[in-house]
């Protein structure tokens, strides 16, 4: 990386950490949420952790955490275009498919099922069980998608109802790029637990420095309430749950801290049904399969980290999507990274800590 590059990061990180610190409106009060600050921890951050100034160095700082983007340099592209990544692993694994693209207010189909906007709601028409994902080609945070299928008449775009004249002009309005996608059907397992989204086991893999092997570095269930569906996103008010790596059972439940107030769970706040004791079902098959694609996808794309979004179904997993830059909070408010040596010496070796 250039001098002036790496001047300019030094400028901007700490703007964007500042920027972040006032978007999550945590209150900013004590000292030691000040003296966290200095250390590189937002405000929302020390209040998830509980930190205090004997336990920081334990936790991946959210300034740490913005220097993790460039740890697969330009290879990240692959993660980042949500098209590209669906391209990259087809074949190899159960993800949901791509049926079309639209960009530049141009429908593109990828499929034969429809071929444009008008085809697609005929499609949707014709049974109210279908489904498609709408989604930004690059996204983070579970913004701007939409699950979307035929009710009462008119297309249901999450909780709004659209005319189909209305649907269609809205598509063909995007100039940004959004693809369309299969709804992925989740198993009765993770269904039991909320049915207003499809929830997410969050898997955090690295790349081994000294044998050039992927690893697990952290896994957390991601389950959606009422505030975030139909996405199960932590940030968005989803539930984060923790999974113990060897056995797969779940522990406590965590959702963004709202005035100030982390909030713990072991029953789902919004359906009662018990979170804390279960266990994730062919738990030891699913962490494999994990491993051999971030094992593929290292070997042909030189990708070192990766935060896949896996959905478990009744007949085994289909991997949603894989993040480039994954949030650690969602990992990091169950136990801190940076206490595992091989993930400390995984973010030592790429210049991160």
């Amino acid at each position: 990386m250039s001098q002036s590059n790496n001047l300019r990061r030094k400028i901007l990180l700490p703007i964007a950490l500042l920027k972040a610190d006032y978007q999550r409106k945590q209150p900013q009060i004590s000292l030691n949420r000040y003296l966290m600050l200095s250390k590189g921890f937002i405000a929302e951050s020390t209040i998830l952790y509980n930190l205090t100034m004997k336990n920081f160095n334990y936790y991946l700082s959210d300034y740490q955490a913005m220097n993790t983007r460039d740890i697969n340099h330009q290879s990240a592209y692959f993660l980042n275009n949500k098209v590209a990544f669906t391209d990259m692993l087809e074949g190899l694994a159960e993800m949901p498919a791509t049926l079309a693209i639209i960009q530049n207010r141009e429908f593109i189909s990828r499929t034969e099922l429809f071929y444009d906007a008008k085809t697609l709601v005929d499609y949707l028409q014709a049974d109210s069980l279908r489904k498609v994902v709408i989604k930004p080609i690059f996204g983070m945070e579970g913004q701007g998608v939409w699950v979307v299928n035929w009710e009462d008449g008119k297309v249901r775009m999450n909780d709004q109802l659209l005319s189909s004249e209305a649907f269609q002009r809205y598509l063909l309005s995007l100039e940004v790029g959004y693809f369309i996608s299969e709804y992925i059907c989740q198993g009765q397992f993770s269904q039991s637990l909320f049915p207003n989204s499809v929830n997410t086991i969050r898997m955090l893999t690295m790349i081994d420095p000294a044998n050039q092997q992927a690893f697990i570095a952290a896994s957390t269930y991601r389950v959606g309430t009422n505030l975030s569906a139909p996405t199960d996103n932590f940030r968005r008010q989803g539930l984060s749950v923790a999974v113990n790596p060897v056995s797969g059972r779940l522990g406590r439940a965590a959702m963004i801290p709202q005035n100030g107030q982390l909030q713990w769970y072991e029953n789902h706040p919004d359906t009662k049904k018990q979170l804390t004791g279960r266990i994730i079902p062919n738990w030891e098959q699913v962490t494999r399969c994990v491993l051999d694609v971030a094992n593929y996808v290292y070997q042909t794309k030189q990708i070192h980290y990766v935060g896949w979004d896996v959905v478990l179904t009744d007949t085994g997993i289909s991997l949603l999507e894989g993040n480039s830059i994954p949030g650690v909070s969602l990992h990091q408010v169950h136990h801190p990274l940076l206490t595992n040596p091989d993930v400390k010496r995984f973010y030592a070796f790429h210049g991160v800590v």
